[in-house]
């Protein structure tokens, strides 16, 4: 089973956000929720193995240095493979960037610095509502704007994926 390596929001950010969610959900009726046992995340990675020769406190004692990140959540984006994924998106800026970095070269050992750019500059910061939405709620959310979301990154964790089941969870200083 494929493992994500996620960041989680601080609580008040988490509920600014599952409130977005439910706004949405209300309004447009006709798109698969999430879940309610679904936590707010952003994914840094998806790897089929969890840190390859190193294990999770190696994991624990790279990021128990950062601190919360401050972050700011901007505007709906849409993923689209004959369906559309709704997400709210997050600004890049460096701290969230070295968070990026530390994970990837955690568990990429023989990662070129190259390739550590393309999947840089290909990632996308954000945190996913809804998934499956019909064309018509597409229409519906894509002019639209959310309410601009300013918050904190607090912890990172590492998950199955797709379940989202726990498997560590580290607090920021």
């Amino acid at each position: 089973m494929p493992y994500a390596y996620v960041g989680y929001f601080d609580k008040k950010t988490e509920l600014a956000i599952v409130n977005l969610r439910n706004c949405i959900m209300e309004d447009i009726d006709i798109c698969v929720d999430l879940g309610e046992k679904y936590r707010p995340h952003v994914t840094f990675m998806v790897s089929d193995t969890l840190n390859p020769g190193k294990g999770l406190s190696h994991f624990s004692n790279e990021v128990k240095p950062f601190k919360k990140i401050d972050i700011t959540l901007t505007r709906f984006g849409f993923f689209s493979n004959n369906i559309f994924v709704t997400y709210v998106c997050i600004e890049k800026d460096k701290p969230l960037m070295d968070l990026f970095h530390l994970v990837h070269m955690i568990n990429n050992q023989n990662n070129e610095k190259n390739h550590l750019q393309k999947i840089e500059d290909e990632w996308i910061p954000h945190c996913t509502l809804s998934n499956r939405l019909t064309n018509r709620a597409y229409k519906s959310l894509a002019d639209r704007n959310p309410p601009l979301i300013n918050g904190k990154l607090s912890s990172i964790g590492i998950i199955e994926f797709p379940n989202d089941r726990n498997i560590s969870e580290d607090v920021l200083s």
